[in-house]
């Protein structure tokens, strides 16, 4: 079973000393060559500071993203599970997982990274700042993951269990089948819609 994750606006800062993104070390190898296209783009894109704001959607108070963004290959890794932060994400408590359930995680869980496409929850990943609606300049998220990332989930045996919001499903739907499952969690509206 693997259980598939949206990924986190918020992210831990820091990593391992002397880390770095390496993309030969995520799951999927075969999304490596459209993993370099998205990485060199955010960190082009860092470059220029106000054209990064505007694409990643930034408010003034949010610069720190954009470095991130522009130190993106060089900055420390820690597994996925531990860099991404937030509701879904700190209820984990993944820095409390001793090495077998961590390891457990790495089999059974995946998050679904715009930057990265489907990473293992223990694969080693920087901190960054991008969104499956992010708009970088010649490169269209969607069009861009949409085949591949059909093909890598296709390729995944056994129950599916898709948690991913229908932002990062447009990104890479998994092609209907019996042993899969997709939530959609939805809220009522204080008018009771």
């Amino acid at each position: 079973m693997l259980v598939l994750l949206p990924p986190s606006e918020t992210k831990r800062d820091g990593g391992t000393e002397g880390s770095r993104l390496d993309l030969d070390l995520l799951a999927f190898p075969e999304l490596t060559e459209e993993r370099r296209t998205v990485v060199h783009a955010v960190a082009d894109l860092a470059r220029d500071p106000e054209a990064a704001a505007r694409a990643l959607k930034l408010g003034p108070r949010q610069s720190a993203e954009v470095e991130r963004n522009r130190l993106l290959e060089s900055s420390p890794t820690m597994p996925a599970l531990r860099r991404y932060t937030g509701v879904l994400y700190d209820p984990i408590g993944a820095d409390a997982l001793d090495d077998a359930q961590l390891a457990f995680a790495g089999r059974h869980v995946a998050v679904h990274s715009a930057l990265l496409g489907p990473i293992r929850a223990t694969d080693p990943i920087p901190a960054y700042r991008l969104s499956h609606d992010s708009r970088l300049p010649g490169l269209r998220m969607k069009a861009h993951w949409v085949a591949s990332v059909r093909r890598v989930l296709e390729g995944i045996p056994g129950l599916v269990l898709d948690l991913r919001s229908e932002g990062y499903a447009a990104l890479g739907p998994r092609p209907g089948h019996a042993d899969s499952a997709v939530v959609r969690v939805v809220a009522r509206g204080a008018d009771g819609a």
